[in-house]
Parts: structure tokens; C-alpha cells; sequence
């Protein structure tokens, strides 16, 4: 890692010599993001500064977020993946289209069906457990295929969770 580029810690940006503890949210001293610092030709404009503070700011925002909130921003990211994936398919920019269903399918099965607690879940996490694995199986399907109905089922029905989801949070 050169000097243009730092971590982003639960305590903010800092150089990779300057790490400091995470506390209990991230264990191990895991950064939260990393965000290149990089100068311009010119040395004075610093490169990739509007993606760097969106960084921070997607940081700060999870950091403060309660677990119903995260899983919330996972569902969105996902649906949100799933419909890019959809526009490069209608343009036939397919390598788009599968780094958007690849991130998607990650999102699912790394954020989403790893955050299921199988034990205080009970019936709702089983069943969330195996729609999300349907997601995933027809989202793979939909890129193999170009098939832009299946893509569509699989952000309908994540739309579908997502607002299950918020409104449990309106009545808790």
C-alpha cells in the first residue's frame, strides 16, 4: 500500500502505520474501507475526492447504524446491483452486467443469509434462508441466460423482503 491510500477505521481515516483498535463493532482491528489518496499530475488536486468522501460517508453511515439498518442497506445495494445489472443487459454491455449480478449474489449470500441467526430466527430465518438462496440460484440463471424476466423476479422479490423488513421496524 503506497502513501496514497489509507484506511478508513471506525475512528476515521488513517495510514496503515497509524491503526488503531476498532472496539467490539470491528474485531481484529478491521478497516471498515479503504479510500485511495492519490494526487493529480499536477500534485495539487487531489484524485478520486468526491468517491473518497462518499467513502466516509457510506463509513459513518454504517458505523451508526443499527443491525436492522444494515441489513437494510445490504437489501438496497443488492437491489440496487441487481437493477444496473438489468440496464447493461438491455444494452448488451455484458460484462457489466455480470460484475453487477456477481456483487448482487455476493450481497445475498455474504451480507444477508450470513447475518440470519438460524437459532433466534426460528421458521422466519429458515424461510429467508431459502428465498435468498433461490435469489441467488435464479440471479446466476438470469446472467447465463440473459433473461431479463428472471433478473426482474429476483429484484421483485427482494423488493418484497425489504419492505417486510422496514415495516418490522416501524412496529418495533
Amino acid at each position: 500500500m503506497g502513501l496514497g491510500h489509507a484506511i478508513v477505521t471506525a475512528h476515521g481515516p488513517h495510514r496503515p502505520n497509524e491503526m488503531r483498535s476498532n472496539g467490539p463493532i470491528f474485531p481484529q482491528n478491521q478497516p471498515v474501507g479503504f479510500v485511495k489518496l492519490g494526487l493529480s499530475k499536477l500534485g495539487q488536486f487531489p484524485m478520486y475526492g468526491a468517491k473518497a468522501y462518499k467513502s466516509v460517508d457510506l463509513n459513518t453511515a454504517v458505523i451508526s447504524a443499527s443491525p436492522h439498518a444494515l441489513i437494510t442497506m445490504l437489501m438496497d445495494e443488492a437491489i440496487k446491483r441487481m437493477r444496473l445489472a438489468k440496464i447493461h443487459m438491455e444494452e448488451r454491455h455484458y460484462a457489466d452486467k455480470g460484475k453487477c449480478i456477481g456483487k448482487a449474489i455476493q450481497i445475498v449470500q455474504d451480507g444477508l443469509m450470513a447475518a440470519l441467526n438460524m437459532e433466534a430466527g426460528g421458521e422466519i430465518a429458515l424461510r429467508l434462508k431459502g428465498l435468498y438462496e433461490y435469489i441467488t440460484q435464479q440471479l446466476v440463471l438470469a446472467s447465463a441466460r440473459n433473461d431479463e424476466a428472471l433478473l426482474q423476479l429476483c429484484i421483485d422479490l427482494l423488493v418484497e423482503i425489504r419492505a417486510g423488513w422496514v415495516e418490522i421496524a416501524q412496529e418495533g
